[in-house]
């Protein structure tokens, strides 16, 4: 893949988490993540300065998803971008949620989900 996926194409891409490494999925890239950062495990500045990306270039309004580990680092990244970079930034909604996923072994386990929606203005 040579450039990044606009909305409505496909790729197939490698599937998380690395129990399923070798895997393939096919991936349908919709319209609507465009304005949304999913916070993993990298520095929270990264994610900072994707959500100041994406309000700059796509609009007023960015969703932040995280889930398990990573729901610190998207409290992190909301507090931090709306305190040091963008004080007319306002948190408009929080979602959570949880997700049942399916491991290697087939055992089912329960996963905790968070969407902080951040709106200017």
């Amino acid at each position: 893949m040579n450039h990044f996926p606009k909305a409505g194409e496909q790729y197939l891409v490698s599937v998380l988490p690395k129990s399923l490494k070798g895997q393939k999925k096919l991936v349908y890239f919709a319209m609507s993540d465009e304005n949304v950062v999913y916070i993993g495990s990298k520095p929270v500045m990264n994610y900072c300065l994707a959500v100041m990306s994406s309000l700059q270039d796509n609009g007023s309004t960015v969703a932040l998803k995280a889930r398990g580990r990573a729901i610190s680092t998207a409290v992190d990244v909301a507090e931090v971008t709306r305190t040091r970079f963008m004080e007319d930034l306002k948190v408009e909604n929080i979602e959570i949620g949880t997700e049942e996923l399916e491991s290697a072994e087939g055992q089912k386990r329960n996963v905790s989900t968070i969407t902080i929606v951040l709106k200017r203005g």
